[in-house]
């Protein structure tokens, strides 16, 4: 996070003095957030001499509307030269549970994170109706149901730097169904059944300090994802369009079977994909290239992967976009019907200015997109 004093006339500039190793550090940029405050991103190779025990050292140069420039470079003040990776998630507490109740409530949860807020999403974990939340992007909100029973509902927040975590509160609201003429009741106990949850941890997730640990947690205890052996994920691996068909295809709820679906490309045969690309073929949520190859080895993009991932979930696009989404996707683009239809529903963080619609996609984010969609649905 970088923070101005004073408001800029444009964004800073970052010149790279130090790092762990020759061209550990690649892709960097620096995007605006609000206010003064702006974010540093970069690439970072995963040596031990780049991370951690070595720190990167930048010069931050901003420049005010009329021309003056500073810089935060002190070559005796470390303080000021040393810059870290932040993959602290925020702390959240969703509040206390609720008890009884019988009318709409709010339920006020508290959230700390030292580099910041981009979003914050109410979502119901388990009961038998719908959950009405008043403010569901925001940290505290009111929430109501339509029927009777025990309820969990869940708060995840994501920071600036896309770090996620969550936390959830309980609740029994006092009516329930009525069967026959008998009007409501209340529910005399509580019961809530805790899944069955796989204990074990990746090698390359841990669940203290990766990012998008919640999201691949989750996902793998539903059995939507598996690892590689030794207990690995690699969340930094690009992923294909193989891959990535499987795993969206699963989320959405589908168990296509080789005996109904083969043979829809012809590099699609009867191979381990091929159910989940033929049957996403199918219902028109892909579709292959001009020379009529699916290409299934093939990495895939940012804006192919949430073309699949809307239209998989049900989200679709939107049916007409009136202004560019980000500033590097334009209205009139092929995908921006997707993307802003995304960013309208909070999947991805509004507070970007870019979106890098041709950047490859990664284990790790293409899964935390698709465990936001998920929340969602719930």
């Amino acid at each position: 996070k970088i923070h101005a004093s004073e408001a800029l006339g444009s964004t800073p500039t970052v010149t790279l003095v130090a790092e762990g190793s020759a061209n550990d550090v690649t892709n960097g940029a620096t995007t605006y957030v609000s206010g003064n405050d702006y974010k540093y991103t970069r690439t970072i190779a995963s040596d031990a001499l780049a991370v951690g025990t070595v720190k990167e050292e930048i010069k931050v140069t901003g420049t005010d509307s009329s021309g003056n420039a500073s810089t935060n470079v002190d070559p005796t003040n470390e303080a000021t030269r040393a810059l870290w990776i932040d993959t602290v998630a925020p702390a959240v507490n969703a509040g206390v549970d609720a008890g009884t109740v019988t009318s709409q409530f709010t339920q006020d949860a508290t959230v700390t994170d030292a580099g910041g807020i981009a979003s914050y999403l109410w979502s119901k974990e388990s009961g038998q109706d719908s959950v009405t939340f008043g403010t569901a992007t925001a940290v505290d909100t009111t929430v109501s149901v339509p029927g009777g029973g025990p309820y969990v509902i869940r708060l995840t927040v994501i920071d600036l730097a896309g770090n996620s975590a969550y936390d959830e509160a309980a609740f029994t609201w006092g009516t329930v169904h009525g069967g026959g003429g008998g009007g409501y009741s209340a529910p005399k106990t509580k019961t809530i059944t805790e899944p069955v949850v796989k204990t074990f941890e990746f090698v390359d997730v841990p669940k203290a300090t990766n990012k998008n640990s919640t999201a691949i947690y989750d996902l793998y205890q539903r059995g939507i994802i598996n690892g590689y052996s030794g207990n690995q994920f690699k969340p930094e691996n690009t992923i294909n369009r193989a891959e990535i068909t499987k795993i969206l295809v699963i989320g959405s709820g589908a168990t296509p079977t080789l005996e109904m679906y083969k043979n829809c490309f012809p590099d699609v045969k009867e191979q381990w994909f091929a159910p989940y690309v033929c049957y996403a073929k199918e219902r028109k949520l892909l579709k292959g290239y001009d020379d009529g190859l699916f290409k299934p080895a093939k990495e895939i993009t940012k804006s192919e992967y949430f073309k699949i991932l809307m239209n998989a979930l049900g989200y679709g696009s939107s049916a007409s976009v009136s202004t560019d989404p980000f500033g590097d996707v334009k209205k009139t683009s092929w995908y921006a019907g997707f993307v802003d239809r995304a960013k309208g529903l909070g999947i991805i963080s509004a507070t970007e200015r870019f979106f890098s619609p041709d950047s490859l996609m990664k284990r790790g984010t293409s899964v935390e997109y698709l465990y936001r969609v998920l929340i969602l649905k719930k």
